[in-house]
């Protein structure tokens, strides 16, 4: 229950970034689910802002820079920032735990910033130097890459996602004042279930039935 608890958390922060399609202010025109990263956001200039949903219990301790799921991240963000060239812009590390902040080597956010004040890896100072050698691959490449990510502990907590997501629909959804609380509650449900089958790939259970009902179907499916 605690694992499927998370997977949901996850659907319901997919939703909430769904909200910016509603939004006119918002840079944002598609939102991918577990396609390269865990939320993948498309701009409308074309680039994409890569984001990781992490989730702790308020019992454990805070984020930091020595953490082995930190780290893992950023190293992911560096292998997609090689991969797909000049295709993100940004990349997030989005969680509903506090990070650490003491503006040390283990502040997370004290150290990208650091990064992203020097125009080169020989630049960096030696905390942030040494931050950047734990990555797998070149110092240079993870100079490059970690000067696009940002970490944020602004993520609704486990248990409140849910109504985070209704006010968030109520703020940019145009027919939100014309209907109940029941019923905004009802389609912030079917969101996060929208968000869940994107990020399943539930379309692939009904493609081949779907394929079969048309003509020339066998061709069709081959083809897909």
């Amino acid at each position: 229950d605690a694992t499927a608890n998370r997977f949901r958390y996850q659907w319901v922060c997919s939703a909430i970034s769904c909200c910016a399609l509603l939004d006119d202010k918002a840079d944002i025109e598609e939102v991918f689910c577990e396609h390269h990263e865990d939320i993948l956001l498309k701009r409308r200039d074309g680039k994409y802002i890569g984001v990781q949903v992490k989730t702790r219990d308020s019992t454990q301790p805070l984020w930091s820079a020595s953490d082995e799921i930190v780290l893992k991240s950023f190293a992911r963000f560096t292998v997609l920032n090689l991969q797909f060239p000049d295709q993100f812009c940004e990349f997030s590390f989005s969680t509903n735990h506090p990070m650490q902040s003491r503006r040390n080597g283990q502040d997370v956010c004290f150290l990208l910033d650091s990064i992203k004040s020097h125009a080169n890896y020989d630049e960096v100072e030696r905390t942030g130097q040494t931050f950047i050698k734990k990555a797998e691959a070149s110092e240079d490449d993870t100079f490059e890459s970690l000067k696009k990510v940002t970490a944020s502990s602004s993520f609704p907590k486990l248990r409140d996602a849910t109504v985070r997501l209704i006010g968030a629909l109520s703020e940019v959804w145009s027919r939100a004042g014309e209907i109940t609380y029941t019923k905004l509650d009802e389609a912030a449900n079917k969101l996060i279930n929208a968000c869940a089958n994107a990020a399943s790939l539930s379309v692939l259970e009904i493609l081949p039935a779907y394929l079969s009902l048309t003509s020339n179907g066998l061709e069709r499916s081959v083809c897909e």
